[in-house]
């Protein structure tokens, strides 16, 4: 059974992301003052939503139709067997995060970005085609925190930037969000 988390704690706690993005304090820091604010996070404080009884058909269909057009509009879509496409690109999302529709801010942050590797001769590899991104990912500063990690929102986390030692490895996100 599928589920994600809401709460009034956990609406506060996002606060965390938004601040990253803008303080010069560190992460530790940064939670110590939420905490301060709201009290420590108490997950018992949450409850569940079932995916069942809370996902819209237009939300399902807008991450079916967005995994489809990636994967088939890819010259390396055709090395991705039908059974990686369903493991890796069709789900829309990893865990119990709460649902958002993140695949056209990604297409359009990150598509652009192979553009020139389309044309080079090893454009139907998929590993090539992700060795592109995580090159870029790695020449950027990604704010990840995976300790601290509330309600990992796929489009949120890849656009905050932060100082280098908030960063965490881009390359997780990658793996974990970023299509083929």
């Amino acid at each position: 059974m599928y589920y994600y988390y809401e709460g009034e704690q956990l609406e506060k706690y996002k606060i965390l992301y938004e601040s990253l993005a803008l303080s010069k304090q560190t992460p530790v820091e940064i939670t110590d003052s939420i905490k301060k604010m709201y009290g420590a996070f108490n997950p018992s404080d949450l409850y569940k939503k079932y995916d069942k009884n809370t996902l819209s058909v237009d939300f399902l269909s807008y991450h079916i139709d967005w995994a489809f057009k990636v994967w088939q509009e890819q010259p390396w879509g055709k090395n991705i067997s039908f059974d990686d496409f369903c493991e890796y690109i069709l789900p829309y999302r990893i865990g119990d995060e709460q649902p958002e529709y993140w695949r056209e801010c990604l297409y359009d942050q990150y598509n652009p970005l192979l553009d020139e590797f389309r044309k080079s001769t090893h454009s139907d590899d998929p590993v090539e085609a992700a060795r592109v991104i995580i090159k870029y990912l790695c020449g950027q500063i990604f704010l990840l925190l995976l300790k601290y990690l509330l309600c990992h929102e796929p489009a949120q986390l890849l656009q905050l930037r932060g100082k280098p030692e908030h960063a965490v490895n881009s390359q997780i996100v990658l793996y974990i969000y970023a299509e083929p």
